[in-house]
């Protein structure tokens, strides 16, 4: 087993800290430097501090990753090139209101700066690099694990054209460093205890609905007509497992990875948010009514006026940017070959919602008025 010391973005995140500990449970002698901004250096060291399978392995770092150098001493900098073997880049501005500025400055300009880091480093087996499964925009079709088209259909927020132009950048460098390139679905908390993070993404969809089940008698069952849209769902704890094995693989290098269930339609999520009720109304929506409406002019300037807006953001905690990508999925089918040539062999596949939706749904009811886990 090969000597790893890995440099590392995005630590204390809620992928990167369970991440970190599938690289050390895969190999204890590996020696991990964390990068972090200075505001969350006590969290990171915390974290570090409470669990003992990371100290001693992990080092903090204090840095920036939009900076010239990542902000690190020219010292240490200099270090770090000599000895770095694999990179991790998750370090990302994730939100879906992010300003312009913020999501290029660290999803672009951050990146490329990592890029130029790793070109410096003179041992370096792979770098891992954080995408997303939006980076492609809108696709009619099946969306190829190892392309990225350009000149297609993007939304409108900052973090999907940012995640779009950063994964662009570093293709370009294909030929120059070992790159492994992941595109999650959309994450949420453990398969096997429902703990999250933070309540984004999915769960907004969970918070129309309040949570779902519980209420499911008072909220008419919506069932969309002869429709594709699916869900694309990535539990952590099983991202974590895959990216840790998929970077220690060499013949994973040069390969993107679509990790998540990108089979689960809509009407099924929907079931299962809202429970089991033989009594409950069915609100049935004919799918070229529902993408006709959500392609209109009205639609479109629904979710931009100020006053929905605010009632969506401050009466539901629910971002209308969350509305923009509704039809994101409906005619897009992600190819997953490469888990099943890499991932299978290993015994590593992404769980089905419906086997541990309740868990999920379970740690949403008994955290929902949790201010801390709320975005």
């Amino acid at each position: 087993m090969r000597q790893k010391i890995i440099f590392f973005t995005g630590f204390p995140g809620f992928i990167g800290k369970r991440l970190i500990r599938e690289l050390i449970k895969q190999n204890e002698s590996t020696k991990i430097y964390a990068l972090v901004i200075n505001p969350i250096k006590n969290k990171a060291e915390k974290e570090i501090k409470n669990d003992d399978l990371l100290k001693d392995r992990v080092e903090i770092i204090i840095g920036d990753i939009t900076k010239p150098n990542l902000g690190l001493e020219s010292q240490l900098y200099d270090k770090l090139i000599k000895k770095i073997t694999d990179i991790f880049h998750l370090a990302a501005i994730y939100h879906l209101e992010v300003p312009k500025k913020l999501a290029w400055d660290v999803n672009v300009k951050g990146t490329y700066n990592m890029i130029k880091f790793a070109l410096k480093c003179k041992n370096i087996f792979a770098f891992t690099h954080f995408s997303s499964m939006v980076a492609p925009g809108r696709v009619d079709g099946i969306v190829k694990e190892d392309e990225l088209k350009t000149g297609g259909s993007l939304h409108e927020n900052h973090y999907e054209i940012t995640k779009h132009v950063s994964e662009y950048l570093i293709r370009k460098y294909s030929d120059k460093l070992p790159l492994i390139i992941i595109r999650p679905a959309i994450v949420i908390g453990d398969s096997k205890t429902g703990v999250t993070d933070k309540f984004d993404g999915a769960y907004h969809i969970f918070e129309l609905t309040k949570g779902g089940k519980e209420l499911g008698k008072f909220m008419p069952r919506i069932y969309l007509k002869n429709s594709n849209l699916k869900i694309p769902i990535a539990p952590v704890d099983y991202l974590a497992k895959a990216v840790a094995c998929i970077s220690d693989q060499e013949a994973c290098i040069g390969h993107t990875f679509h990790l998540g269930e990108f089979d689960l339609k809509a009407n099924q999520f929907f079931d299962l948010i809202l429970g089991k009720n033989p009594k409950q109304s069915k609100l049935i929506i004919p799918n070229k009514i529902f993408c006709f409406l959500i392609h209109s002019p009205i639609y479109r300037y629904l979710i931009v006026n100020k006053f929905v807006r605010f009632i969506l953001r401050k009466g539901l905690q629910v971002p209308v940017e969350i509305l923009q990508s509704m039809d994101s999925y409906e005619t897009a089918t992600f190819e997953t070959e490469n888990n099943k040539r890499f991932l299978l062999p290993a015994g590593i596949k992404c769980p089905k919602f419906k086997e541990y939706s309740e868990r999920i749904f379970k740690f949403q009811k008994e955290n929902r008025k949790n201010g801390k886990l709320r975005r």
